[in-house]
């Protein structure tokens, strides 16, 4: 949740791994607990209030409820993961939004790929928009692929 403790995670993550080993780390990004967008399909993010990211740039702790339990959540912003990392001895190789376009997706739309041709354009849709610059860091998780320095 703060930076001693992903410092302390990070160094076991060091011990454990090979020199050159991969480290996979997933991420919350801040943006969705501020934002409810609820449609995208294909078309390019615009926001009618451009001070928004001025407000949300920096890292949050956010708290769900988990089975009776009150349980904070690190969330930040892919340049600030991947600073992180780096403080810590890796270099990141790759950033992707786990959900690609299918954050902005409508739940019925969903549904409505339910045919094996359908299901394979969805998913290439998906993985076709997980690097899209615009939208890294604004669907819910992102995952990292860094690698210990050498």
């Amino acid at each position: 949740i703060d930076e001693e403790h992903q410092s302390m995670a990070l160094t076991h993550c060091k011990r454990i791994l090979k020199p050159g080993g991969f480290l996979f780390t997933v991420f919350l990004s801040p943006f969705p607990k501020v934002v409810n967008i609820s449609e995208f399909m294909g078309k390019e993010i615009l926001f009618s209030n451009k001070e928004l990211y001025r407000h949300i740039q920096t890292s949050a702790v956010t708290h769900t409820h988990f089975q009776g339990f009150d349980v904070p959540q690190f969330r930040c912003w892919p340049t600030a993961a991947k600073e992180m990392l780096l403080k810590n001895s890796f270099d990141t190789i790759r950033i992707r939004n786990i959900e690609g376009k299918g954050t902005f997706i409508p739940d019925e739309a969903i549904m409505g790929f339910n045919t094996p041709s359908k299901k394979i354009f969805l998913i290439h849709h998906l993985r076709s928009s997980a690097e899209i610059e615009t939208i890294l860091g604004i669907t819910h998780q992102f995952v990292t692929v860094s690698q210990v320095r050498k």
